[in-house]
């Protein structure tokens, strides 16, 4: 449970994962959706994480 209150279901966020490719790199890593990365970040208060929070923002944002 993060700071919000918010629960991370592992199964559910692993469904909801983004596999990133690139062309000529033969790894695929795994990703968190924006929303679960937010909920993530949201497990502790550093200022990292608060700087984080507003990329993520930016970023869904975008997204719409």
């Amino acid at each position: 449970t993060n700071l919000d209150g918010e629960a991370i279901d592992f199964v559910q966020a692993y469904q909801r994962r983004v596999v990133v490719s690139v062309e000529g790199d033969p790894f695929h890593p795994s990703l968190p959706a924006l929303e679960d990365l937010r909920r993530l970040k949201r497990m502790r208060d550093s200022e990292k994480d608060r700087e984080d929070l507003r990329y993520i923002r930016l970023l869904q944002e975008r997204a719409t």
